[in-house]
């Protein structure tokens, strides 16, 4: 916890000081591991709690909405280029780039 400015600095010039608990910056963080990555037919990852699964291109358009039942997300129908995955938990979202080859 933070509770204390910073030393030498005016109090005009420094915002008010933050309890960095207060901001719950790590409570929303995701750890998601995506591999192959480049792949040529199919990916896995590793989410705690992951809710939602959407690939997007890179204009942004939703290209596929993923089964979350699935062992493996299949990316073969894919055209070869770069996406990005949107994973999404209960605590938060987010993205990661993905080559298919």
């Amino acid at each position: 916890m933070v509770s204390e400015c910073i030393e030498g600095s005016s109090p005009a010039s420094t915002p008010a000081c933050v309890d960095i608990e207060d901001l719950g910056v790590e409570e929303n963080m995701i750890s998601a591991c995506i591999y192959p990555n480049p792949s040529d037919n199919a990916f896995n990852i590793n989410c705690k709690g992951m809710t939602k699964l959407t690939v997007y291109g890179m204009r942004g358009e939703t290209i596929i909405d993923i089964d979350l039942d699935a062992d493996d997300y299949t990316i073969s129908d894919l055209n070869t280029g770069i996406y990005f995955v949107r994973i999404e938990t209960a605590t938060g979202s987010m993205m990661q780039k993905i080559v298919r080859l």
